[in-house]
């Protein structure tokens, strides 16, 4: 499997899920290329060879829930992001409407 066969579907809904099921407050890792991204340990390990395989500048670090309330979507801190916000924020935008912060 190369990058440019991503099934981008099935990515948002693992990660989607992945957050769903995390704790108010929790963290789990992150790890994003561009467009690319990947939260949590639950996509096939393939995935996450693919980075280093095409040898993509990644950045890799944690990603903390805050769940918000009726009126508040809460938001998703990442930590560790060095490039690539624009794509980041738009790929979370497609599944969450937490508010991306960064730390």
């Amino acid at each position: 499997m190369k990058l440019s066969e991503w099934d981008f579907d099935a990515v948002a809904e693992i990660n989607r899920q992945t957050l769903k099921d995390l704790a108010d407050g929790a963290s789990t890792e992150y790890w994003s290329a561009q467009k690319y991204v990947l939260i949590g340990p639950n996509h096939p390990q393939g995935y996450y060879e693919l980075f280093e395989e095409e040898g993509a500048t990644f950045y890799h670090g944690t990603v903390t829930i805050e769940k918000g309330g009726l009126t508040d979507p809460g938001s998703l801190t990442f930590s560790g992001v060095g490039g690539g916000r624009g794509e980041l924020e738009e790929h979370i935008s497609g599944f969450s409407k937490k508010r991306v912060l960064y730390s």
